[in-house]
């Protein structure tokens, strides 16, 4: 399996690149309204890109409060998907914010990615719920002890 480096977004061109995939991906693709998905916390947001050879293909997003980070907009680009891209951009993100002091994150999954997640170490909380028209779980893992 190939090696996908992942990057912190630090310049507005890197942002403009996370911002093209997640529209790709969830406003052409998944057909989710462009105002649901630009929904006002990528200001307070740590943004990242996953890149094969040297091309953007991957992005996500965390926002932090105070120990616990939230996960979101995690998008791949179609020809990259089930390759590890995903999986790399992740454990970045969720390194990242280890590093940074978080000791908890959490996400709403998709219920189509609720293994993936699993596999990384994500525990299920709650019951399904329906977020922008896609079946969602919500699932958390606590970063003091992976």
């Amino acid at each position: 399996m190939e090696v996908y480096p992942v990057i912190e977004c630090l310049t507005p061109d890197e942002r403009a690149g996370a911002f093209a995939i997640r529209r790709a991906v969830f406003v052409v693709e998944m057909q989710i309204d462009p105002a649901v998905e630009r929904d006002g916390r990528d200001a307070d947001a740590a943004h990242f890109l996953a890149l094969a050879d040297g091309r953007a293909v991957g992005a996500g997003r965390y926002v932090r409060d105070g120990d616990t980070i939230k996960l979101g907009r995690i998008a791949v680009l179609p020809d990259y998907r089930r390759q590890g891209v995903g999986r790399a951009l992740v454990r970045f993100m969720l390194d990242h914010a280890r590093r940074a002091g978080a000791t908890r994150a959490f996400l709403h999954a998709q219920a189509s990615a609720r293994a993936f997640y699993f596999a990384i170490g994500f525990v299920e909380e709650g019951t399904p719920f329906i977020e922008a028209g896609i079946p969602h779980i919500s699932m958390s893992l606590d970063l003091s002890n992976s």
